[in-house]
């Protein structure tokens, strides 16, 4: 029973210790900014709503290397088990594929997108409990497409949804355009070469004409005159995302949180330790009125015992230290692991030092070796009697 009632104030202690300590490395693990994910990102900018005859328009700009429209649309996909809403990236044939979020950079598993075929991110495979190789269904309008998943790509940091992406076939193309009531490339994935003159390009110059569209779109020219004027004149800077700019802030944004990790690391090592130790305290001096019957000479557990449940204890402790850095292993890294599971081993033994020097001390020795001598007067005494009688 005694080493029960220790035990559960074991794991009562190991669980705050474990508490507090990965509290801070779960803080300091969200500032990890995806810089793995940007660092495979080959393109530079994306702009919004250009128009058809915009886009070699801006692959003729020296400062750019290469332009992949897309067509983003929210669809309905089916699989054998679930059907749900996502993203669908759709591009024109030819177009270049590494330069969105769907390029070999970024597979995981399976092939690169291959005509009538589909990649999805990890995200719609966890939904879906798709493979590689099998068939999902693509609703478009009034059709439906099966589409085979030729690979999957990590997760889409640049959509707010679950995303895929799909070449536009003939057929996709033609249901795509029945189904929406105006066809305009949503936006496209820039890669540039010098970063400087295509910032100012992209804010300043550039026009997002697909947002005025065509003539066929308004009831009268003059309404058209006027949407496409607006257009003109409207700068969309604000509206372009500058992936070079938020890369270099990734690398930044990096490094400030490696330096927070270490600081959350050793603050974390120092709680473990001061805690530990306060807590123990606790319980030891809590348990001192067992010496005191002992120095009564009413029995009691002895200084050894109470060190040994007490060593029980802190064992107990130290393992539910250890279980809770192994299920904590995917948020903190194994050094981070390593450095707390050494001062909690620490702490403990000097737990177990403090709480020997207390119950060990020259008063107490002076008692258990007194505790003999006080059960050996009565014996002596009923001795005497019989020797008396006799």
């Amino acid at each position: 029973m005694k080493k029960l009632t220790n035990s559960i104030i074991s794991l009562i202690i190991g669980i705050l210790l474990a508490v507090i300590s990965y509290a801070f490395l779960i803080s300091s693990q969200r500032t990890d900014y995806g810089v793995d994910y940007y660092s495979k990102v080959n393109f530079d900018f994306i702009i919004p709503a250009p128009w058809f005859d915009q886009i070699p328009e801006i692959k003729s700009k020296e400062f750019v290397d290469d332009v992949t429209p897309y067509y983003l649309t929210d669809r309905t996909i089916s699989s054998k088990v679930k059907n749900a809403e996502i993203y669908i990236y759709l591009i024109d044939k030819g177009t270049n594929l590494e330069i969105t979020p769907f390029s070999e950079n970024f597979l995981v598993e399976g092939n690169p997108l291959k005509q009538d075929g589909i990649v999805i991110d990890e995200s719609v495979r966890n939904l879906f409990g798709i493979s590689v190789g099998e068939n999902i269904s693509v609703q478009i309008g009034s059709k439906t497409f099966e589409l085979t998943v030729n690979g999957v790509v990590q997760s889409n940091k640049f959509a707010s949804k679950l995303s895929s992406i799909a070449y536009l076939s003939d057929d996709i193309k033609a249901a795509y355009e029945k189904a929406v009531k105006h066809t305009v490339y949503s936006a496209a994935f820039v890669k540039a070469n010098n970063l400087v003159e295509a910032e100012n390009y992209f804010n300043t110059e550039y026009r997002a004409m697909g947002k005025a569209g065509e003539r066929d779109w308004y009831k009268d020219d003059d309404t058209y005159k006027f949407a496409r004027n607006s257009a003109l004149e409207t700068p969309v800077g604000k509206e372009v995302t500058n992936i070079a700019q938020i890369k270099a802030n990734v690398a930044s944004n990096t490094d400030t949180a490696e330096k927070l990790n270490m600081k959350n690391l050793l603050f974390a090592a120092l709680s473990v330790f001061v805690v530990n130790i306060i807590a123990w305290l606790v319980v030891i001096f809590s348990q001192r009125k067992k010496i005191k019957t002992v120095d009564q000479g009413k029995g009691g557990a002895t200084s050894a015992e109470i060190i040994n449940d007490f060593r029980f204890g802190e064992i107990a402790t130290f393992l539910v230290f250890l279980l809770s850095a192994l299920l904590f292993k995917t948020i903190a890294n194994y050094i981070q692991i390593a450095i707390l599971l050494v001062c909690g081993l620490l702490s403990l033994l000097m737990t177990f030092s403090m709480t020997k020097r207390i119950f060990q001390s020259p008063q107490n020795q002076q008692i258990n070796k007194e505790k003999p001598q006080t059960q050996k007067i009565p014996q002596e005494k009923e001795r005497r009697r019989k020797d008396s009688k006799q």
